[in-house]
């Protein structure tokens, strides 16, 4: 899993490739998914990135630097929102 730490009041928005480290701890070695990740270290899996967006939202949190839906990163995902 990434070893990206977490500030109070932040999360993490992530994309678990098949049979990588995270998509075999959350329990879906064979798909791709993405996931979000909160302070708390529990992790949330949702099958596109709308879902995950939208759940992060919810949690009244802001984004990490490397979280996808951070600023600097919006030029990473692609229209569809899978990663470019």
């Amino acid at each position: 899993m990434s070893d990206h730490q977490l500030r109070d009041g932040q999360h993490f928005i992530g994309y678990a490739y098949p049979s990588s480290v995270i998509a075999d701890a959350v329990g879906h070695p064979n798909g791709c998914h993405y996931y979000t990740r909160g302070t708390k270290g529990s992790i949330t899996v949702f099958a596109t990135y709308e879902a995950t967006l939208q759940h992060a939202l919810t949690q009244g949190t802001e984004p990490s630097r490397w979280s996808k839906d951070h600023p600097l990163n919006a030029k990473f995902l692609s229209r569809s929102g899978v990663p470019a």
